[in-house]
């Protein structure tokens, strides 16, 4: 240990000491007095600092609505900033201590930041299930909607079909017309991985015409290029294009950074259907960039793959099995084994019909 380590130890050692041997009124009003501090130091800029106060004023514990304000613009100052790990704290708090409708935006952010940002899909399925108990006990169907889209998305097959039909049905009832658009735009979506497109084109379309009855440009926009990426399917190249930019103007134009990368990835999948190898690697790229940007871990290794697929369109194995090898470490380090075989099984497809790869290549 050097002399620098050895002080630093004995100094956090000090500091700790001193800390605890200070009388719980004390403290609480040293922590008072230092939120106080930062709201005169940080006025012009309280959402940056917003997270830092709401600390202290949880230790404090002397003013619990002051504390659940800045909790609550710390929160969301984080998440709209992509700082995960502090807008993960700061949303469970804000769950224990925000009103009903701050409960339940708590429940739907931390949901997509533990399935999108940290691949945690057990924490993401307790926070949908809190948000389904909390829409129960309020009487709300439009949140209880919400939950079952959420629990939707980590499923399967017939049971999430069965999820978003329920969800569909309980906001339709109640005119709740966006959660309503996104049980149909996701049960289009789950039609689409099963190659049942011209049922997704159907649910699509109803879900566009939903989020624009809901004043929702971002449902538009990402459920315009999910259409163009089924259009391709059905051999409407030219409107597959045509519709996945459009849904790019729209994402573009409002800065909507979480749902880029899909609608890139969408384009790029007409793209390379035409042959136009280098636009669709181009735009993979800047997908890639931007999920990378805003670590948004469960689109990233989409990407990855569609990167491989083209290497083999371009007769590039060796390319194609490293990105594989890049792909098959995070889905495992992630324990996405669903995942995991079904890019697995579509690379071995791709590979056994261009003759490049057997399919033991990918194992």
């Amino acid at each position: 240990m050097t002399r620098e380590q050895a002080y630093l130890f004995r100094h956090t050692l000090l500091r700790d000491a001193a800390y605890d041997l200070q009388l719980p009124a004390e403290r609480g009003m040293l922590h008072e007095l230092a939120a106080e501090v930062l709201e005169i130091v940080h006025a012009d800029e309280l959402d940056v600092a917003a997270s830092e106060i709401a600390e202290h004023l949880r230790i404090s514990g002397r003013h619990p609505g002051r504390e659940r304000e800045y909790t609550v613009r710390g929160a969301r100052h984080a998440h709209d900033n992509y700082n995960h790990d502090v807008a993960a704290r700061l949303l469970k708090r804000q769950g224990e201590i925000g009103t009903p409708n701050e409960v339940v935006e708590a429940h739907q952010f931390l949901y997509g930041v533990l399935r999108g940002h940290f691949s945690d899909k057990r924490g993401a399925r307790s926070q949908a299930l809190a948000l389904w108990r909390v829409g129960r006990r309020l009487g709300a169907p439009a949140v209880v909607s919400q939950a079952l889209t959420l629990l939707a998305g980590l499923e399967r097959g017939a049971r999430a079909r069965r999820l978003l039909r329920r969800s569909f049905v309980l906001a339709k009832r109640a005119q709740a017309w966006l959660p309503a658009a996104l049980a149909v735009g996701n049960l289009g979506a789950g039609y689409a991985a099963e190659d049942e497109h011209w049922r997704a084109r159907r649910l699509f379309m109803y879900s566009i015409r939903l989020h624009r009855r809901a004043n929702n440009p971002v449902g538009v926009g990402f459920f315009l290029s999910s259409l163009g990426g089924s259009l391709r399917q059905l051999g409407d190249l030219a409107g597959a294009e045509r519709t996945a930019a459009e849904g790019i103007a729209v994402l573009e134009e409002l800065g909507a950074k979480r749902y880029l990368p899909t609608a890139y990835g969408h384009m790029a999948t007409v793209l390379e259907k035409v042959g136009r190898f280098d636009e669709a690697e181009q735009i993979l790229g800047k997908a890639e960039q931007l999920a990378v940007e805003i670590q948004l871990q469960h689109e990233l290794w989409k990407l990855r793959v569609q990167r491989a697929k083209i290497a083999l369109e371009r007769g590039k194995p060796a390319e194609a099995l490293a990105l594989w090898r890049i792909v098959a470490d995070m889905l495992v380090e992630s324990g996405e084994a669903d995942e995991l075989e079904a890019a697995r099984q579509n690379l071995q497809r791709a590979g056994a019909r261009l003759r490049l790869l057997p399919p033991q290549a990918w194992a």
